[in-house]
């Protein structure tokens, strides 16, 4: 079963707070948290819940997050054919998007994340998130 954790980010000193549901209902963190979101203490559009997977570094993926996605089964052959070089470290980039929750489901630009991980032989790499690196949002347009 996957675990249901947020992060939320204070105000004053810019840390990150993780804590999980059972966290927010058993330990008075509920009142803590709500208090907390509604006196201002911690950013209410830095709230993004863990997604349940960590990407190809050990690292937990959380809404918010901008990641690339690479197919590590293509060749780079099959993108540059026989004679074609690239110096380019991107070249097998599928996807680079902000993780996102809608209709239901965590995706990554029209990719559905699954508690299953993506498709064989394809890897996901957190490269930072919309709060503190904005300016990646100008690859992902």
């Amino acid at each position: 079963m996957r675990e249901i954790k947020f992060r939320t980010k204070r105000k004053d000193t810019g840390q990150w707070y993780y804590f999980t549901l059972e966290d927010f209902q058993d330990s008075g963190l509920s009142e803590y948290y709500s208090d907390a979101l509604d006196f201002g203490m911690f950013d209410k559009e830095t709230l993004g819940q863990y997604i349940g997977l960590k990407d190809k570094n050990g690292k937990e993926i959380y809404e918010g997050d901008i990641v690339k996605v690479r197919d590590e089964e293509m060749t780079f052959t099959d993108v540059w054919g026989d004679e074609g070089q690239s110096d380019d470290d991107d070249w097998n980039v599928v996807e680079i998007g902000v993780v996102r929750f809608e209709n239901g489901a965590f995706i990554v630009g029209e990719r559905y994340i699954s508690e299953y991980g993506w498709q064989k032989g394809y890897s996901i790499e957190i490269v930072g998130n919309i709060y503190e690196n904005p300016e990646l949002l100008e690859e992902v347009e």
